[in-house]
C-alpha cells in the first residue's frame, strides 16, 4: 500500500507587514501598490474610478498604499473593518485571501466585499476598464 503523500502550498510571509492603526474605521478601502500611486497618471485612474461610483461626501475612503514586499493580512487588522475593498494591483495572497483569483469580479468575504484589479498602468486598456466597472456596479449595486 502506498503511502499518501500531501502537497501542501505553503505561504511565507515576509517580515514588513502593513498595520492599519487608524481610529475610524472607512467603508471603503482602496489599496494600491505605493509605487504607482506616485505616478500622475495611474494616481487618476484611481480617482476616476472611485469618483465614478458616487459614493457622497458620507462614505468615508481610505487609499491604502502598499510597498512592493508589504503584506495586508486583512484577518489581523483589529481597526480595519470596511464593507468594500477595491484591490488595484494587489494580490490574494498579499492580504492573506486565498480562492480569489479572478479579476473584475467581487467576492463576499465574512463581512466585507472585494474585487481585485491590476494596477492602474494595466487599466489604460478600455477592455480592462470595462471589466472592472462592470464588476464595481455590481458590487456596489449600482444599476
Amino acid at each position: 500500500m502506498k503511502k499518501f503523500q500531501h502537497n501542501f502550498i505553503r505561504y511565507e510571509f515576509p517580515q514588513e507587514e502593513y498595520n492599519y492603526n487608524n481610529k475610524t474605521n472607512p467603508s471603503v478601502v482602496c489599496l494600491v501598490q505605493e509605487s504607482g500611486y506616485g505616478i500622475e497618471d495611474e494616481k487618476q485612474i484611481y480617482h476616476r474610478v472611485l469618483n465614478a461610483l458616487q459614493l457622497g461626501d458620507s462614505v468615508k475612503i481610505e487609499i491604502i498604499q502598499l510597498k512592493d514586499n508589504q503584506y495586508l493580512i486583512l484577518s489581523k487588522q483589529k481597526n480595519l473593518r470596511p464593507n468594500q475593498i477595491i484591490s488595484f494591483g494587489i494580490e490574494p495572497k498579499r492580504l492573506g485571501i486565498n480562492g480569489c483569483e479572478s479579476y473584475y469580479k467581487y467576492y463576499q468575504l465574512d463581512d466585507f466585499r472585494i474585487i481585485f484589479s491590476e494596477s492602474g498602468e494595466q487599466l489604460k486598456d478600455d477592455m480592462k476598464k470595462r471589466l472592472l466597472w462592470a464588476g464595481l456596479k455590481k458590487m456596489f449595486g449600482i444599476p
